[in-house]
């Protein structure tokens, strides 16, 4: 089974805010704290599994991969007891109603967390019948079929009139009941009865060709029987140099590695770990310069510039002890926590975790297993952007280039064409100013500079190919990575900004510029800017946002979807920037 790290938070539970038929027994609607973080199966339970576990198939319609239905409350406790009995190392039990929907919403807080007919089996696309898990869009959080292609059972009794009663914190549902609880509608539900704060129940014994359920896995340091010492060697055997030493302390999904989330506990009694991969006792440090600061690390990054200059470091980053987590997180997400001047990002078993602080230092507490590259990956990517954050900048996923006429920057979502656009521009002669991480800072006169990145440069190896960019003998961006990191002739220096260009694709047969103005102007820079939880004052954002867009022309670029049409923008953007 595969398994996603749902963290602690908090929701509104109940009719959602665009459902005037909410139900009586979805009201009133409510705060809700998830105090304990947990791990949801990322699919319903197949059958595949169910009979491998249990030996049989109840199912009503047959499909190793279709989900397990026509099943009672009482049958998933029979196979929950079964997973169980294997001592894994875990807890599987059923989520209780209130982590079955805070999972779902997964942050949203309408009826449904995406497009329904993108996201669920039911009545009007299910041709009456169930289908394969996961062949529809994922929520938010990575859970797929949360609503629609079977009823999920849960782990509480129902009872219409508990909301008024219910607890904030971690909400058990009723004591006792005669009917257990079902959500997320079914494949042969009705759109408006697939609703995330729909409440269904059922009798412990029943069975319905509707019927499934997904498991719920706790995390090991909530349930600390299952961790007998044979228990931990057995898990070591089976994973070989992926179980780490230290796994009691840490909550992974072994099908996605870098899907960690540590909680609780402490780790400052144990110091730095020592014998990591290219960990050995250090005393030299090594100063590289981009992004206009200068940066102290503990190990040697040859693909990073230099700082040649004897000014003091602006970012000393130093190999130590981490806390397990922030004293009043103001923001957490699937990998983080933050406060209005710390970041703590857990990067997984296989690399460890990482502090910032006030911009201007970084604390590594990294694996037995993590070698310098992997740390250095992070280091140049999340850890990076929480640095730009916490010392002022405005932060944009985007790739800037240098013109005649200053710094363009290319922005929207990912796959858009950010750095295919930047790096055919370069070909022709603009010097690229940074890739992926675009940040700027007040220059001279109030003008709004681009803040030079790092001379490295990540391109898909097709998008290369067609470049005519030679791959051979670079490295790749990240371990299984289809992406190979490129050396272009790159600026050193701030760049006054020119424009700003948001790519997306478009249905027309060639390519378009569109000038963006007023709100549509400022909502598109909004949606393009990192933030990782560390928010600015919203009166300090409107005015950096603001000010910069007054003075910078923003256009949208629009391109084919179904052809290579880079020749078209290149002339298109360099007639205009000549």
């Amino acid at each position: 089974m595969e398994f996603v790290t749902i963290p602690p938070g908090e929701f509104l539970m109940g009719g959602s805010v665009d459902d005037p038929g909410a139900w009586d027994d979805e009201k009133p609607r409510h705060k809700v704290c998830i105090i304990q973080g947990f791990q949801l199966g990322r699919y319903p339970v197949t059958q595949e599994q169910w009979v491998a576990v249990m030996g049989d198939n109840p199912s009503s319609f047959t499909g190793c991969l279709h989900p397990v239905d026509t099943i009672s409350w009482a049958d998933t406790q029979q196979f929950l007891q079964k997973l169980n009995e294997r001592q894994d190392g875990y807890h599987y039990r059923l989520p209780t109603e209130a982590e079955w929907e805070y999972a779902a919403r997964a942050g949203t807080a309408g009826q449904y967390p995406g497009n329904l007919n993108a996201i669920a089996w039911y009545d009007t696309n299910s041709g009456n019948s169930t289908h394969p898990v996961g062949e529809k869009l994922s929520n938010p959080w990575g859970l797929y079929d949360m609503i629609g292609n079977v009823s999920e059972w849960c782990q509480d009794w129902f009872d219409a009139d508990y909301y008024p009663k219910s607890p904030e914190n971690d909400p058990q549902g009723p004591t006792s009941g005669t009917k257990r609880v079902r959500r997320g509608g079914s494949w042969g539900s009705l759109s408006v009865d697939c609703g995330v704060s729909r409440r269904y129940s059922g009798p412990v014994e029943a069975r319905h060709f509707n019927f499934g359920f997904r498991c719920l896995r706790e995390f090991p340091e909530l349930c600390p029987k299952q961790f007998s010492s044979s228990t931990v060697t057995a898990r070591q055997e089976r994973c070989g140099d992926n179980m780490e030493p230290h796994q009691q302390d840490w909550v992974c999904a072994p099908e996605k590695p870098e899907m960690a989330y540590a909680f609780g506990g402490s780790r400052e009694d144990r110091g730095p770990v020592s014998g990591a991969v290219g960990c050995s006792k250090r005393n030299q440090t090594f100063r590289y310069a981009f992004y206009g600061l200068v940066f102290q690390y503990p190990f040697p990054c040859p693909e990073l510039p230099q700082s040649l200059g004897e000014s003091s470091p602006d970012v000393i980053v130093a190999e130590g002890p981490v806390p397990r987590q922030l004293d009043a997180p103001t923001g957490i997400g699937y990998y983080w926590q933050s406060e209005p001047n710390r970041f703590l990002l857990f990067a997984g078993r296989r690399t460890g975790c990482f502090l910032v602080e006030a911009g201007n230092r970084v604390t590594i507490d990294r694996s037995r297993s993590a070698t310098d590259s992997r740390i250095l990956f992070f280091l140049l990517t999340k850890v990076l952007v929480a640095i730009l954050l916490q010392r002022g900048h405005l932060v944009l996923h985007a790739n800037a280039v240098l013109a005649p006429k200053g710094a363009l920057v290319f922005f929207g979502n990912s796959g858009a064409g950010k750095s295919t656009t930047s790096a055919a521009l370069s070909q022709r002669g603009f010097r690229i100013l940074s890739d992926d991480i675009t940040a700027f800072s007040k220059g001279d006169g109030n003008v709004t500079t681009v803040l030079p990145g790092i001379p490295r440069f990540y391109l898909t190896n097709d998008t290369a190919e067609k470049l005519q960019q030679p791959t051979d003998g670079m490295p790749p961006q990240r371990e299984r990575r289809l992406k190979a990191s490129i050396r272009f002739d790159y600026s050193i220096s701030p760049v006054p900004l020119h424009a700003l260009y948001l790519l997306q694709p478009g249905k027309g047969a060639s390519v378009g510029c569109e000038s963006l103005r007023g709100p549509a102007k400022i909502s598109a820079f909004l949606q393009g800017l990192y933030d990782h939880g560390l928010k600015m004052e919203r009166t300090q954002l409107f005015s950096l946002v603001t000010n910069l867009l007054a003075k910078t022309p923003m256009y949208c670029l629009t391109r084919p979807d179904d052809r290579w049409s880079m020749v078209e923008i290149l002339d298109l953007v360099m007639g205009m920037n000549a």
